[in-house]
């Protein structure tokens, strides 16, 4: 850092010397201020300006013009009803600033936040748009190189949906390819939001081999620096639901305060759940056994598929309402109501005694599922 004890106001711009005294008075700009100082000053000989750049900003503010329209031509493209302007000063400058300012009592500003604001008020003036500490579009200036980049506010659009077929993931993952929810859904939303990805927030979600059906789960999905922002939601919701796989309704626009409602939902759910064993199934004896479950608490130790993932732990969830829909053979197909956070798979198969009771463990066979939807969820 320079020693900048020595710094002579007749070194400084207007508006390195207006913000010297930027808490001092109010109704006038840094500029204002610096002219009024310097005009102070010469009547003692210390106030006309140097010949040369500002030692401070380096004549900085006389170029706010090319910034703006350097800007400018960056947000061009995007939709926004708002922006913020935000800036990155050498930290050189700041420190010396910082001094500087100290010297004459600390009642200044920093040179970042008056670029931002008078770049903003060009900008204002240039695309009719307001600023806000919110905003749909976020504008940067690294002013140590010069270089400008432009931040997109994420669009979120709520709805439910339905998955009508098996095999399909509800995300997808890092490395994976091949269908999901998410893209069934993101796709369309990217191409029309002209966004650069796309994110799916759901109410929960269901195994990859489940079938979501009923009045459909909760989602919202989120576009990821979108260009533009407005457009007919009834277009996205055709486009989606002519895949055949995934149905979406109810969508409608929202903001990101929705994700963390529908994240923290605990939604019970009916299953329509089909099971196998390994000899004939004895109607009456199944039909009582699942009967005499209703309302039981069952006690799951975290399932063996999903132990690398999950926190070994021992959760209590209820089950009520359980109904024999048919049996046939070594096949059987019931529905149940269940908390949220059980696991289904292994209240039917005990998972080797880690859930208990389980169907399984009460009528002395080993079953499996084989088919199981998501009938509704109660909300």
């Amino acid at each position: 850092m320079e020693d900048v004890s020595g710094w002579n106001p007749r070194n400084l711009c207007d508006h390195c010397l207006g913000r010297i005294f930027a808490r001092v008075s109010t109704g006038l700009t840094n500029q204002q201020r610096g002219q009024i100082a310097r005009a102070v000053l010469s009547s003692f000989s210390e106030g006309g300006r140097a010949d040369g750049k500002c030692i401070l900003c380096r004549d900085l503010f006389d170029d706010m013009e090319r910034y703006a329209e350097a800007c400018f031509q960056r947000m061009n493209g995007y939709q926004f009803s708002t922006f913020l302007v935000g800036s990155t000063v050498h930290s050189n400058i700041l420190e010396n600033e910082k001094v500087l300012q100290e010297r004459y009592g600390d009642r200044g500003e920093s040179l970042k936040k008056e670029f931002d604001r008078e770049l903003g008020k060009i900008l204002s003036s240039m695309t009719g748009k307001e600023f806000s500490n919110d905003p749909d579009l976020y504008i940067h200036v690294d002013l140590r190189y010069d270089s400008i980049s432009i931040k997109a506010r994420s669009i979120y659009i709520y709805g439910t949906y339905r998955k009508l077929v098996r095999g399909i993931p509800q995300t997808r993952w890092i490395h994976g390819s091949g269908e999901t929810v998410e893209s069934i859904i993101g796709e369309p939303l990217k191409v029309i939001s002209d966004s650069i990805d796309y994110r799916l927030h759901g109410a929960g979600r269901e195994d990859v081999d489940v079938r979501m059906l009923g009045n459909g789960r909760e989602f919202v999905i989120e576009g990821v620096e979108p260009k533009v922002r407005n457009f007919d939601l009834s277009t996205l919701r055709r486009e989606i639901n002519e895949s055949g796989k995934v149905f979406v309704t109810n969508l409608s626009f929202t903001g990101k305060d929705t994700v963390e409602r529908i994240k923290k939902e605990r939604y019970s759910k009916i299953y329509d759940i089909t099971a196998e064993g390994s000899v004939r199934i004895d109607s009456e004896k199944i039909r009582s056994i699942l009967s005499a479950m209703d309302k039981k608490v069952i006690y799951q130790r975290t399932p063996l598929r999903v132990s690398r993932t999950r926190s070994d732990l021992v959760r209590e969830r209820m089950v009520s309402s359980p109904e024999i829909l048919w049996v046939r053979g070594q096949r059987f197909r019931f529905r149940i109501t269940a908390e949220a956070g059980l696991y289904l798979k292994e209240f039917v198969s005990g998972d080797n005694g880690r859930t208990e009771p389980s169907v399984s463990s009460l009528y002395g066979d080993r079953f499996h599922v084989i088919r199981m939807d998501v009938a509704r969820i109660l909300r």
